[in-house]
């Protein structure tokens, strides 16, 4: 359950900066212009939220949501930061807000299920990431280095569940699935 939560919150993820990058340039075809009032609503949400945790990487947060430690709303908030920041057309990545997507909600919602949040966390930190990369190779040898190995056998089959189950999409696009190819237009001669 806590796989499909965070395959469905990357995905999430990956539909909304698509379409507040389209639709930033839509709205304000003009890029000055459109980095100017999408920075000052960044600036008026960041006021809203003083504690600083959806600016910047949030490594901060990160560790303590795999320390058991995270809000509910944590992962929303720093998912609607994200997709502002990056429709404006500001520079930041992606890679590590996912990490803090997956890490906050696993540690907020994976106790639900009786896992141990900081557990839920670490498991939640690469189930989002694979679903989001489509990388469940490179996923789970994370898995491994971040976490020494500790629970491997719960990640390999969690980082097998988001790939297979995240489907073509992710954050570079859509790919060849290789268990679900896409079907091929015949050509007439």
């Amino acid at each position: 359950m806590l796989t499909a939560g965070c395959v469905a919150l990357a995905l999430l993820f990956c539909t909304v900066l698509r379409i507040a990058h389209g639709g930033a340039r839509r709205l304000i075809p003009n890029a000055a212009l459109r980095i100017v009032v999408v920075g000052l609503l960044l600036v008026g949400l960041s006021l809203c939220c003083p504690s600083g945790d959806y600016n910047g990487a949030g490594a901060d947060v990160i560790a303590r949501a795999v320390g058991g430690d995270a809000r509910p709303e944590a992962f929303a908030l720093k998912l609607v930061f994200t997709a502002l920041t990056l429709a404006a057309g500001y520079r930041g990545g992606e890679i590590v807000p996912v990490f803090f997507l997956g890490s906050t909600f696993g540690a907020a919602f994976g106790g639900l299920l009786g896992l141990p949040p900081g557990f839920a966390a670490s498991l939640g930190m690469m189930s989002c990431f694979c679903a989001a990369t489509k990388t469940p190779l490179a996923s789970f040898l994370m898995a491994l280095e971040l976490f020494s190995g500790a629970g491997a056998l719960w990640f390999l089959p969690v980082c097998a569940l988001s790939f297979f189950a995240s489907g073509r999409n992710g954050l570079y696009g859509e790919s060849e699935h290789p268990f679900f190819p896409r079907k091929r237009e015949k050509r007439s001669a």
